[in-house]
């Protein structure tokens, strides 16, 4: 090989090494690609969505990835995702993988008969965010499907799931009380901190 097809293979070598690893996935016949990113779990940000509670778990884009959990993502979007319903965009995907062990909702005030302080939890329920971004994976790293409409705090956390990226909540009833304008305290506890945050409401 003369030096200048030598530089040329090595040139190419390059080129091919970096676009396998900086572009993001691809499935020509689903016209989507989707570009994985990891986040720790930093900050916690709560506002409201259409009468539910938007709760965002936010941090740094991780450089170590769980090809396990990118496998099963992907899989999981071609077998659910219509072929052709991407248009051809990038759809990024966020995950966490620190452990929820915990979400508690408290108010300072007494609500559903019961104590200020008391975990209102019990009381709230999930909706589906639709968006592709709330799946439910376990701490052994199996993804069992996206968080369903309608299930409740406890049954998340029966799942040992790793952190949800953002999900929906919603009460299940509204309080027998008049209407009570009040500051929602939502935490939320990982495998080692505690993220809360505070949220005005009326109810």
């Amino acid at each position: 090989m003369t030096s200048f097809r030598r530089v040329l293979f090595l040139l190419a070598t390059v080129l091919v090494s970096f676009s396998c690893s900086d572009k993001p996935d691809e499935d020509p016949g689903f016209g989507y690609r989707l570009y994985f990113q990891p986040e720790s779990c930093e900050e916690m940000k709560v506002s409201e969505s259409d009468g539910c509670i938007l709760v965002e778990l936010d941090g740094t884009t991780l450089s170590t990835h769980s090809d396990a959990i990118e496998e099963q993502i992907r899989r999981y979007y071609t077998l659910f995702l219509r072929r052709g319903e991407g248009g051809g965009n990038v759809i990024t995907v966020d995950y966490r993988m620190e452990r929820c062990e915990d979400i508690a909702i408290t108010a300072p005030v007494a609500l559903f008969g019961l104590a200020p302080g008391t975990d209102l939890s019990g009381k709230f329920e999930f909706l589906s965010s639709r968006d592709w971004t709330d799946f439910i994976i376990t701490e052994d790293m199996r993804l069992i499907g996206t968080i369903p409409t309608g299930m409740t705090i406890r049954e998340y956390l029966s799942k040992s799931p790793m952190a949800f990226p953002k999900a929906l909540l919603r009460l299940t009833s509204a309080p027998a009380d008049s209407t009570i304008e009040t500051t929602l305290t939502i935490s939320v506890t990982l495998e080692d901190k505690i993220l809360s945050a505070e949220l005005p409401v009326t109810l």
